[in-house]
């Protein structure tokens, strides 16, 4: 019993030991704990940052979100936000006993354990977010350049167009006109102003065409959203696209050359009706067609120009033509273009240089001897024009290639295609080679494009002909029977119809077998995109045929093509066959073989490839990759060495072990050649020699026609590439000489790009280089190591870093000097990058310390980059200081030095467009504004130590006014809870020059900004510091105590978007005198979370806002009026209510959770809204919305209380007692009202009056516990027919009375809690939306609704209207 009593006591001490110990460690082990749950956050935070990029990413391509990543994401959030708030108290709790020389132990032992606890759940949330995948694919939904010299008529137009675009009644636009009147040039001015204007958030253009291809059409309007399609269905592509449209706030389409009735839904396009901020513009030759088919609301016609016009046109196209004698004739030679501008381009351009009267006098009499062409949309003076053109074409071989352009039916004419058709034909007299024949028709197409016969694309591989062009060429071929000659054997164009059939069929046929044995002489066949079952045995018969190309053909058996031995071309694109026939080796002239896109193709006899010793270009892109060894089945690589013409290959092998190790590619002058099973042939290539190498280990004997191969290659991509530490050493000792594009990815070995020990001495590194881009390179330590010669890098324009861990800075000094083209540098989420340049004192030179770096960089990104706390500084330089453009009398020059720690920023060339900074927590400056005078938009978000944005130390303003940032338009601010004030100018003795007390204050002005964020800034006061010291200098009766954010000195002429988020310690936003023309352009003010405003506007701002659209107003709880009457000298007259405030471009309006909100203006006044369309009014429990101007309110008034509602109606229209109904009230323009948590309301209108609502369709009412009548006299809602309430259900009976009376009775007892719980989760769910979005033109959140502004006539607005 003992001996139990004795191991129990033992076993309780041991645990009150043990307790004991563990509650001491808490008071031991704090600072510890502390510091650990800080890193553990840390690391959480950094986890989130990269999810949110893995989210963030996945939304642009068109997915959806995982809900376990979202939920985990949130709860990452709050957990976050929790500790920070726990850290920041525990510093507070620190200095709380006389400045921590007496810790408080309870308080102590209480945070260190809540640290040690809170680090164990940020571990546990770490682990928590670990994620096979992020997003899903959505199941897919049902879908619903100027002339030099303007033209009066074109920009008339263009202005019509604009015009239609601002208005947001009009969401379907039509353009239509003749062919070649212009259509097309004209929507592409429009594409570039709205783009200008940023009047839509994306733009994006496609053309139709006669015969539309819907996936090109899909593909040319995703290449613009940056999006790539994995669907390959017409339908899975559309729905696609119509997810990515949706995603977009606002969005331009522009569908050019419309023939017929075209299918959105079938595209993707969502309807203007679903998507508010879409809007499309279609052009066409037939008004019907859209106004009727295509239902556009306004239409406008492209005339052709007027004389005048046309001459202007001609004149500036065919140059000078000063001989008086040519100059009547060239008059009337371009008035025989009928007003045409294609006409007219055209022919001067064929004219163009032409001294010779007879030539023009020949040109003349072709324009005059018109005849009808018998082809729809070709008139006679086109036609003319441009067979005129065509005349003019210098030499037989333009003129037939020409004429082949217009035969092919497509809309795109791929080079490819024109070179199979061509070399079959023997069109390009005096070339031996495919490579010559190519080369020759890339000087007969820019021919042809100086000519305006054929139209540029963007893309080397592809050209496009105007279809009146086509329709000319074909014409032209038919009239003269041209066709291709060859010795005496002509094959007429008569002869083809049948087989122009054939091309247009899509189902499966069966040609007849007699079919060709007539065409003996045929030289090129061409039955792409049809089904047969098999070739016809008349096919052998083609004993001539040198070109066949069966693309996308489904034709099962092939092996009668071995007896076409003339075959000199063979295309079997996307083909569906799965072997290639041995009898193919028979075809022992076959010069060319395209494979691409047989994916299926899994056999290749062994031998077939080495017996076509002809073979010049063998394409094999997204096809056969089944390479086997020597002495298998199947087609080994070996067999390319029979190859001895080949100059063109692409062609992608598993395992770089199945190449041999003899092979070479000494002759290949274009290649695309992928080792590797990662790669995608889905990209643009823009070079015609491309290396992508995977898992390829450098530590081996590389084979020697891939070594030969990486020193002639442009474009370059590794793909966990190892046995080494930097690319250079082992891949190419000269130093890529030839390499245009490098990109390198997944390789955890590489530690350099290029170590300039490994260099050839006589030679530089990557001189000819445009693009780097380096990705997932965890041990990367450095870019480029050590010194290098002059030229290394000269051309470098574009470099991209991610997810490089290791690297602590991305060039040295050195380097970064040889950087003068560098237009754009991006760098994401390397956790140890410090600066973007550094350097030692080896570095310095006297003679070169003041070139600035990066002279033509345009856009700079930084994105998570914890530890980066400066670009780039010097030790002890010299340096000449850069001076910044100064407006004003007698100003001095602007000197900015930026010093940190005694060092001093380089100076960098001034061209900067784009500055982007997310998540570089260590940050704590930027540029000095003298460095950013050409920049154009400024985004900083996240960045925990930034304290201002503008570092103006040595500025000096007097009387003069400074430009700060000239260029400016755009300006977001987001998440920094250390910035204080956008701008500072050095310690508090130099916040103002001692002249300042004397002579008037200059402005800081922002010429050309028109939109500012501000979001989620807690301690943003005011623009500047200083304020107050500047207001007892200068104002004797100080009527602000406090800071305010736009103070008198800051000027923003241009600003039409003011976006205000979560300014916590805000009480003012504008001052009461504000700089001439400051504000005068708002159109759309956003303020949303800034607790501790007073009021919006001062009443100054008054006459500012002539141009306000939308107004929101959200959850500041203590704004008591949105314009202030107080500290002006506005004159106004408080004891009358006769005091008119107009504002006449409101179209919405929204104050919502504005709980202490009494009033908009506190004066005695009227206001008036003559285009007011959304009135939404929430939770403003203190508001009255309407009131009337009656002797008993002028009495309440008159006795003091200032209350006044948002709408007050004057006396004139309140009937007069006795009679059953009183004058009318038209609200002319709204449409949509939502009046919700208005718990006082008993009615909109308690008087008998008519209220007039004619365009009203939306009405949601909630919390309206005593509203038992809408109004009690007559209503007139022509358009409404439902009531929204607070369960998202829609009611109706009878009338808007009824119904509110009927919802009364039926809903007043839960309509509250419903009301308010639906309320906020519509309020979140229209604010989170605006929470990441930046305000622009025509790129409103949500919440603003709908800012349609129509016009009302001529009738100003009377008394009686709404107001």
């Amino acid at each position: 019993m003992v001996e139990i009593v004795v191991s129990v006591a033992a076993k309780v001490s041991e645990y009150l030991v043990d307790s004991v110990v563990r509650q001491l460690g808490y008071l031991s082990n704090y600072r510890t704990n502390i510091e650990d749950l800080s890193q553990k956050v840390e690391k959480l935070r950094d986890a989130r940052a990269r999810q949110q990029h893995s989210v963030d990413e996945a939304i642009r391509n068109g997915h959806k979100i995982e809900d376990d990543v979202c939920n985990w994401m949130t709860r990452a959030d709050g957990f976050i936000q929790n500790v920070c708030k726990f850290l920041e108290d525990e510093k507070e709790a620190r200095k709380s006993c006389f400045k921590g020389l007496c810790p408080n132990l309870k308080s102590r032992y209480q945070l260190s354990r809540e640290a040690r606890k809170k680090a164990g759940v940020a571990v546990q949330i770490h682990g928590d977010g670990q994620f096979e995948r992020v997003s899903y694919r959505a199941p897919q939904q049902e879908i619903r350049s100027a002339p030099s010299e303007a033209l009066r008529s074109r920009v008339l137009t263009l202005d019509e167009v604009m015009e239609a675009l601002r208005d947001a009644k009009i969401n379907k636009i039509g353009v239509w006109g003749l062919g070649g009147v212009g259509k097309t040039t004209l929507v592409k001015q429009v594409a570039e102003q709205a783009a200008q204007e940023k009047l839509f958030d994306k733009v994006v253009k496609a053309a139709v065409l006669q015969t539309p291809d819907l996936k090109k059409i899909q593909g040319e309007l995703a290449d613009l959203l940056g999006m790539k399609f994995e669907e390959e269905s017409e339908q899975g592509r559309a729905a696609r696209l119509y997810q990515r449209m949706n995603e977009e706030k606002t969005i331009l389409i522009i569908l050019d050359d419309i023939w017929a009735k075209l299918d959105l839904e079938k595209i993707g396009i969502p309807s203007p009706d679903h998507h508010k901020g879409c809007k499309l513009v279609l052009t066409s030759r037939n008004e019907h067609i859209l106004s009727s088919e295509m239902d556009t609301q306004k239409d406008f016609r492209v005339q052709p120009l007027q004389e005048d016009e046309t001459w202007i046109l001609f004149k500036n196209t065919a140059g000078s033509i000063e001989n008086p004698e040519l100059q009547p004739i060239a008059v009337d030679v371009a008035k025989e273009c009928a007003g045409l501008p294609l006409a007219i381009v055209t022919v001067a351009t064929a004219l163009k240089g032409k001294k010779s009267v007879s030539i023009w006098e020949d040109a003349r009499l072709q324009l005059k001897s018109q005849t009808s062409t018998n082809i729809t949309g070709l008139t006679a003076n086109v036609y003319s024009s441009l067979k005129l053109s065509y005349e003019h074409l210098k030499g037989v071989e333009v003129k037939s290639f020409f004429l082949l352009c217009g035969l092919i039916s497509q809309n795109d004419i791929h080079i490819w295609d024109l070179l199979k058709y061509g070399v079959g034909l023997r069109l390009f007299q005096g070339t031996n080679t495919l490579e010559e024949a190519k080369n020759r028709i890339d000087t007969l197409v820019e021919t042809l494009k100086s000519s305006n016969l054929l139209l540029e694309t963007g893309h080397n591989a592809v050209v496009r002909m105007h279809d009146l062009v086509r329709s000319t060429a074909r014409k032209i071929a038919s009239d003269q029977h041209h066709v291709f000659t060859l010795q005496n054997t002509t094959v007429r164009v008569e002869g083809w119809p049948r087989i122009d059939e054939l091309q247009k069929v899509t189902s499966v046929m069966q040609i007849p077998n007699k079919f060709f044995e007539e065409m003996k002489q045929l030289k090129v066949l061409d039955l792409s995109r049809m089904q047969l079952p098999s070739l016809p045995l008349s096919l052998h018969c083609l004993t001539n045929l040198r070109t066949l190309c069966l693309n996308g053909c489904k034709v099962g058996d092939i092996v009668i093509i071995a007896k076409l031995k003339k075959l000199e071309i063979l295309s079997l694109i996307d083909s569906d066959m799965e072997q290639l026939p041995r009898e193919i080796a028979q075809l022992t002239h076959l010069r060319l073989l395209d494979l691409s896109g047989s994916s299926k193709l899994k056999v290749i006899p062994s031998g077939v490839i080495s017996s076509l010793s002809q073979l010049e270009n063998l394409c094999m892109a997204n096809s056969f990759t089944q390479w086997e060894g020597e002495g298998k089945s199947n087609a080994c690589l070996a067999e390319l060495k029979h190859l001895s013409h080949l100059t063109s290959l692409d062609i992608q092998i598993r395992d770089a072990k199945l190449l041999p190790k003899d092979i070479v590619f000494d002759n290949l002058v274009r290649y695309r050649i992928f080792v590797g099973d990662v790669w995608s042939w889905r990209e643009i290539f823009e070079t015609n020699k491309t290396l992508k190498l995977n898992k390829l280990d450098t530590s081996l004997h590389l084979v020697d026609g891939i070594i030969k191969l990486l020193k002639r290659t442009e474009d370059l991509h590794l793909h966990e590439l190892c046995g080494g530490t930097n690319v250079l050493s082992k891949l190419d000792g000269e130093g890529f000489l030839k390499l245009k594009h490098l990109n390198v990815e997944s390789s955890p070995e590489i530690q350099y790009i290029v170590n300039s020990m490994d260099l050839t001495p006589s030679h530089g590194a990557f001189p000819v280089m445009e693009t780097l881009s380096l990705n997932q390179l965890i041990n990367l330590q450095e870019v480029c190591r050590g010194q290098f010669p002059a030229g290394s890098f000269g051309c470098l324009r574009k470099v991209e870093v991610k997810d490089c861990d290791g690297l602590k800075f991305l060039f040295s000094l050195s380097v970064a000097r040889c950087l003068s083209r560098l237009v754009e540098i991006k760098v994401t989420r390397c956790e140890s990058m410090v600066e973007m340049v550094s350097q030692g004192r080896k570095e310095i030179k006297e003679d070169t310390v003041n070139v600035p770096l990066f002279p033509e960089l345009r856009h700079l990104t930084l994105q998570d980059l914890p530890k980066l706390s400066n670009f780039c500084f010097e030790e002890n330089p010299v340096l000449s200081k850069p001076t910044s453009t100064i407006v004003g009398p007698s100003t001095p020059p602007l000197n900015q030095p930026e010093i940190r720690d005694g060092q001093r920023l380089l100076s960098l060339g001034g061209n900067l467009r784009s500055l982007k900074l997310e998540n570089c927590k260590s940050l704590v400056k930027l540029f000095p504004p003298s460095l950013l005078q050409n920049l154009e938009e400024l985004i900083v978000e996240n960045c925990g130590q930034l304290e201002h944005v503008f570092d103006l130390e040595e500025l000096n303003v007097d009387d003069g006014h400074v430009e700060l940032l000239p260029k400016l338009e755009e300006l977001t601010l987001f998440g920094l809870p250390k910035l204080r004030h956008m701008c500072n100018y050095g310690s508090s003795k130099n916040h103002f020059p001692s002249s300042m007390a004397s002579a008037p204050v200059g402005n800081i002005i922002f010429p050309k900004l028109f939109s500012i964020s501000l979001l989620y800034l807690p301690n943003l006061t005011s623009f500047s510091p200083g304020y107050n010291s500047l207001q007892r200098l200068h104002h004797t009766d100080l009527d602000t105590p406090f800071p305010v954010l736009f103070d008198e000195r800051v000027a923003f002429p241009s600003l039409k978007f003011s976006f205000i988020w979560g300014l916590d310690n805000v009480k003012k936003i504008w001052h009461n005198q504000i700089p001439q023309d400051s504000f005068s352009k708002l159109e759309e003010v956003t303020v949303s979370s800034c607790g501790q405003l007073l009021n919006i506007f001062p009443s100054c701002m008054l006459k500012r806002v002539q141009s306000l659209k939308v107004l929101l107003v959200d959850n500041c709880s203590s704004l008591e009026a949105v314009f202030d009457v107080e500290g002006t000298n506005v004159n106004v007259d408080r004891s009358s209510l006769r005091n008119t405030f107009v504002f006449p471009k409101v179209t919405s309006l929204t104050l919502s959770h504005l709980h202490q909100l009494r009033s908009f203006y506190p004066g005695a006044h009227i206001s008036q809204w003559p285009l007011l369309e959304q009135l939404i009014v929430w939770e403003c429990h203190k508001l009255d919305v309407f009131a009337f101007e009656t002797p008993t309110f002028q009495q309440r008034h008159g006795e003091g209380n200032l209350d006044m509602p948002l709408f007050l109606l004057p006396h004139e229209v309140v009937a007069n007692e006795g009679e059953n109904a009183g004058d009318e009230i038209t609200f002319y323009k709204l449409e949509e009202m939502e009046l919700c948590g208005l718990p006082n309301l008993t009615s909109f209108c308690s008087g008998v009056y008519t209220l007039s609502f004619p365009v009203l369709e939306r009405v949601v009412v909630e919390e309206f516990p005593k509203m038992k009548i809408f109004s009690q006299g007559l209503l007139v809602t022509p358009r409404l027919d439902r009531v929204e309430v607070g369960n998202n259900k829609e009611h109706w009976k009878d009338d808007l009375n009824t119904t509110i009376h009927l919802l009364f009775n039926t809903c007043c007892c839960g309509c509250q809690v419903v009301g308010l719980r639906k309320l906020l989760q519509r309020k979140m769910d229209r604010y989170n939306a605006c929470s990441t979005t930046t305000t622009k033109p025509g790129n409103s959140p949500e919440v603003f609704g709908s800012t349609t502004t129509t016009k009302s006539g001529n009738t100003p607005t009377r008394v009686k209207d709404v107001k």
